[in-house]
């Protein structure tokens, strides 16, 4: 199931938020335990239940020019990266912070950006090579800063 909304009460301001969730349950996935091979119902890999995407945008004139501000959140409740759901190949629920500030005049632009604003470490990826004597996985990226100037012609 999948929502969004959008509001703008102004020309300058919108805010909007969008959202899913997914019960997405594998039954009977056997395990082992002990010599006794038994079955249980696991999340999927790679499915939270909940994802919820929401942002904030402002926009003014400035100095002849377009000001821009826009504020991103995402949260993902806890995910698995294996269809047994090891704790070790879980990521708990998190949220990421994105910030964007922009000028536009005529053919110019110039933006500002920090993705993962507060540096948040999380499990991006990961996958279960045990057979094989380790599991691996990748942590999301860290905080990143950007700046971009453009100009058009």
């Amino acid at each position: 199931m999948d929502a969004e909304v959008v509001w703008a009460p102004t020309r300058a301001f919108e805010a909007g938020v969008s959202g899913g969730y997914v019960d997405a349950i594998a039954e009977h996935i056997p395990y082992r335990s002990g010599g006794t091979i038994l079955f249980r119902d696991r999340q999927f890999p790679n499915a939270p239940k909940v994802t919820i995407n929401g942002y904030l945008r402002y926009q003014t004139d400035l100095a002849g020019g377009d000001l821009s501000l826009r504020l991103d959140e995402i949260y993902r409740s806890t995910t698995y990266y294996e269809i047994q759901n090891k704790t070790a190949l879980t990521q708990g629920s998190y949220a990421l912070t994105d910030l964007t500030v922009g000028w536009k005049k005529d053919d110019w632009s110039i933006s500002a950006s920090a993705t993962n604003l507060f540096n948040k470490k999380y499990l991006a990826y990961g996958q279960d090579a045990s057979d094989f004597g380790f599991i691996a996985g990748s942590l999301g990226r860290p905080r990143m800063l950007m700046l971009q100037v453009t100009r058009k012609w």
